[in-house]
């Protein structure tokens, strides 16, 4: 995927198959950078989207679990508020060649 094509503070859900396991990616980009995290909730175990495949985001930038509200900084997945404060979201490798984004790779 390349940069460009996510918006500044836009998400994109990204559905990949590593070993032939299914892994829903949330890929976001803010003025700070790009951070991709696995898109489930580490309270409830399911995903942060809606069921129609939108995310929802404060006011402050940070996305919010549409299951429950829980609360994650994009910058670092660090759940700020709601259920299962404290457990963060898990990242997942990637890395910037020029104008991409290659995920599965650091």
């Amino acid at each position: 995927m390349k940069i460009l094509d996510l918006p500044i503070d836009g998400a994109r859900l990204v559905e990949i198959w590593p070993n032939d396991d299914y892994m829903p990616l949330i890929i976001m980009r803010r003025e700070t950078g790009v951070f991709v995290y696995i898109n489930r909730c580490p309270h409830a175990g399911w995903p942060l989207d809606t069921p129609d495949g939108e995310f929802l985001f404060s006011l402050d930038g940070d996305i919010i679990c549409a299951g429950h509200g829980a609360v994650f900084d994009v910058a670092n997945g660090h759940c700020m508020g709601g259920p299962g404060r404290g457990a963060p979201l898990k990242t997942y490798p990637f890395n910037i060649d020029g104008e991409y984004i290659i995920i599965g790779k650091e």
